[in-house]
């Protein structure tokens, strides 16, 4: 049975991942083998998709979703938590806008690029994260000890505060620090007993 995708810019993005062309036709089955999806709220030309989060519902199967240039709401998280099989989550140059529900979802890796009004707080119920990796100006990572399954963590072009707090990473095994600085460099002489550090500041 053929699936309506409203969204020209979202079904051209399905059926690259299916590698079919823009006419042809995409069934319930189709969906089901989407594994991975990139959006982006603009297209190369800087003109509006209009790609709304929500209309991932039918990507059932999805385990891996980036996602650029969108202002993140509550309804969004709300939508994302309906992905129950995603694996691998990336925000890239995306602003939080009052977002206080937490995604609720068994995420293996988190990606955080360049983003606005983002708390780890939000994240906090995703416990089987393994690897993290946050690229931004400015990040508080108190909450970052909630993650207690982390083994692999980047925190690049970072100004770090909290920075103790990476020293109850029970499980972390190795740690990027490229273009980084933290409030507290004695934590790099702790980590270096238990931790393979590369790109230290």
């Amino acid at each position: 049975m053929e699936i309506e995708i409203k969204n020209k810019y979202l079904k051209k993005l399905i059926g690259y991942e299916l590698n079919k062309n823009e006419n042809s036709v995409i069934d319930r089955e189709d969906l089901r083998k989407v594994k991975t999806i990139a959006i982006n709220r603009y297209d190369l030309l800087g003109q509006g998709t209009n790609i709304e989060l929500a209309d991932l519902f039918f990507l059932t199967n999805l385990e891996s979703c980036i996602i650029s240039n969108y202002r993140i709401t509550e309804k969004d998280i709300a939508s994302l938590n309906d992905l129950t099989n995603l694996k691998t989550l990336q925000f890239s140059y995306c602003d939080f806008y009052h977002v206080m529900s937490k995604l609720n979802l068994n995420l293996n890796y988190l990606i955080l690029e360049t983003c606005k009004n983002v708390s780890l707080d939000i994240f906090s119920e995703n416990r089987m994260i393994e690897k993290l990796r946050i690229i931004h100006d400015n990040i508080d990572i108190r909450e970052i000890e909630k993650f207690n399954q982390i083994r692999r963590l980047y925190l690049q072009k970072c100004e770090i505060s909290n920075a103790n707090r990476i020293t109850n990473l029970k499980q972390l095994q190795y740690i990027n620090l490229e273009k980084s600085t933290m409030d507290n460099e004695d934590i790099l002489r702790i980590l270096r007993k238990t931790t393979n550090i590369e790109y230290e500041m």
